[in-house]
């Protein structure tokens, strides 16, 4: 999710690195912030992608570069 070299993902990395400092060696604090929005919040249903169902979960996340 967060490789800069990934043919599909690296401009996300990108977006997580200039935006919050979220780096694949920094990964835990997204991990985290993950794990208790998706014990504690409900996720949205987008409807069928072709390959499954799509689900968004908004989390809230602050690091010491950024918040979004």
């Amino acid at each position: 999710m967060l490789n800069v070299t990934h043919r599909e993902g690296r401009h996300k990395a990108r977006v997580f690195d200039s935006v919050l400092g979220v780096t694949a060696s920094s990964v835990d604090v997204l991990r985290r912030a993950l794990l208790d929005a998706a014990a504690s919040d409900e996720a949205e249903a987008w409807g069928d992608t072709g390959f499954g169902n799509m689900y968004v979960l908004r989390v809230p996340l602050s690091t010491a570069k950024g918040s979004q």
